[in-house]
């Protein structure tokens, strides 16, 4: 209806255009792998449509006005954003704050229609779910998932056990990139890495350590680095999702694949400099 589209619209521009990665190109990503998960998993028949709601919200707003400089750069550069949240999930917090704005006028509210309690509870949700995106807490998420995953499968029928799913198939679709085919997974890769390299110019030019060996522009090796971020972080995000929706196995056989091809090219690499 006209108050979706409104919300859409308002919240595509807070996306910044000249942000390499954190754009609105990857809201639209996110968003559209959530739906994939959730078709593929015919699993609208075991959420609820608030939880349904909730999710694919999230997936549109998770990133709402993101700069491009990652939590560590805002608090050590003190930033405004910084320094407001400081030791907390800077971005994250952010980009709810943000998303509260826009969904609490009355012109792109589109919970407007629900009774109080659905308000809040999806409210809940979408709060919960977009903290979670903070990377700091996904061994956190891992380790509970796989605390419930060695007690049986998921229980439909507990609240907390979708909730966890959710978050977890959130973080699959933030870090969908790594389950495609490796040659629109590669590109990217150098998206991203671009995004990193902004960073890392912006931290030179200020005189600061760069926050991440990623940043720097001149010493990157791709491969290496990818192989890293696919086996401690991406493999086991998708096998957790995996394990939990079987039907899910297709994305951790992809990122598998990615993760062999990686492997390849940094051995090349090393035989190249021999």
């Amino acid at each position: 209806n006209e108050t979706f589209y409104k919300f859409l619209d308002a919240i595509s521009h807070t996306y910044h255009s000249d942000v390499p990665y954190h754009n609105w190109a990857h809201a639209v990503d996110v968003t559209q792998f959530i739906t994939y998960q959730i078709k593929t998993a015919k699993l609208e028949t075991k959420l609820t449509k608030i939880e349904l709601l909730a999710l694919l919200v999230a997936g549109i707003c998770h990133d709402a006005s993101h700069e491009g400089f990652s939590n560590v750069f805002n608090i050590k550069a003190e930033t405004p954003l910084g320094i407001l949240f400081k030791n907390q999930s800077v971005m994250e917090i952010h980009h709810c704050c943000v998303a509260i704005e826009i969904l609490s006028k009355e012109e792109t509210n589109i919970f407007d229609s629900l009774d109080s309690a659905k308000t809040k509870e999806v409210w809940n949700l979408l709060i919960k779910f977009i903290l979670t995106t903070d990377m700091v807490k996904l061994n956190d998420l891992l380790d509970q998932a796989q605390k419930v995953l060695d007690q049986g499968p998921i229980d439909y029928k507990n609240p907390d056990h979708r909730v966890l799913l959710m978050e977890l198939l959130l973080k699959c679709a933030d870090l969908s990139n790594v389950s495609r085919p490796f040659e629109i997974a590669n590109k990217w890769c150098n998206v991203l890495c671009e995004e990193f390299f902004r960073q890392g110019d912006l931290e030179k030019t200020n005189g600061m350590e760069f926050t991440s060996p990623l940043n720097d522009r001149a010493h990157l090796d791709k491969p290496k680095s990818q192989i890293g971020f696919y086996t401690y972080v991406c493999l086991p995000v998708f096998k957790t999702a995996a394990r939990a929706v079987p039907a899910l196995s297709v994305n951790a056989d992809q990122v598998s694949s990615n993760l062999a091809i990686w492997k390849k090219e940094f051995e090349k690499e090393q035989t190249a400099k021999k």
